[in-house]
């Protein structure tokens, strides 16, 4: 789909966390481009499910070594205001609410968006 012209993506922002050795990017998305959950776009389906048939096509690693699990989170878009009340808040790991199920954000995470830079970003 085609980014409306009103959408520049100048507000973007890379940022690299050192206590987790992380870095993180924010990025501005147009409300056109926003998918409800269950709703992904069929390219984007079709791409998951390609590289999903290309990684169990590879020979498997020997039985000693864990792969861990994949394909088990679903992305979720948040908005900016929840994100600025977890700036805010002074909880180790603030709630948030998604679709009436109550998680959690990692201390982490909830630290990331406690520096100057991602507060000012969130403004």
């Amino acid at each position: 789909a085609k980014v409306p012209m009103t959408w520049s993506g100048a507000d973007n922002m890379a940022l690299y966390f050192p206590p987790a050795a992380m870095t993180v990017l924010f990025c501005e998305v147009p409300p056109g481009e926003v998918h409800e959950p269950g709703q992904e776009p069929a390219v984007k389906k079709q791409r998951r499910e390609e590289a999903a048939a290309e990684l169990e096509a590879l020979p498997k690693p020997s039985p000693s070594y864990h792969v861990g699990k994949v394909g088990h989170l679903q992305p979720t878009w948040i908005d900016a205001e929840h994100l600025k009340a977890v700036a805010r808040s002074i909880e180790k790991s603030p709630k948030l609410n998604l679709d009436g199920r109550e998680c959690r954000f990692f201390p982490t995470n909830a630290s990331l968006l406690r520096m100057p830079e991602v507060r000012t970003w969130l403004r």
